[in-house]
């Protein structure tokens, strides 16, 4: 079984604020305004449009998580980025990362 979508942003938030002294190296995608980070813990791979976190996959697990949806050309490009780099992982839909993912008190 694969990271919960909570799971799932909670990480792309950490990962993606990692201290000013950490770097990540991110990989321009087919020269779009699209990257695909480095990957990070020998397991995530970031996902970024502009500035915008749009996606992370797990590449342990199997999941690519689609954070939402964007424009038109954003989730063309996804689709592309699966298809080319992650194909043999499942592509899920999930709710944007500045989504509250907190779960809820009962």
């Amino acid at each position: 079984m694969g990271m919960s979508e909570y799971t799932a942003i909670k990480t792309a938030r950490q990962l993606n604020s990692f201290p000013n002294n950490l770097t990540i190296k991110w990989h321009q995608f087919n020269h779009c305004q699209a990257w695909v980070s480095e990957c990070l813990h020998n397991r995530f791979f970031l996902i970024k449009s502009y500035q915008t976190i749009v996606g992370i996959v797990d590449d342990q697990e199997g999941d690519f998580f689609e954070m939402g949806k964007y424009s038109t050309t954003t989730s063309k490009q996804m689709t592309q980025i699966f298809r080319q780099r992650f194909s043999d992982c499942e592509r899920k839909l999930i709710r944007r990362i500045d989504a509250d993912v907190e779960p809820a008190q009962a």
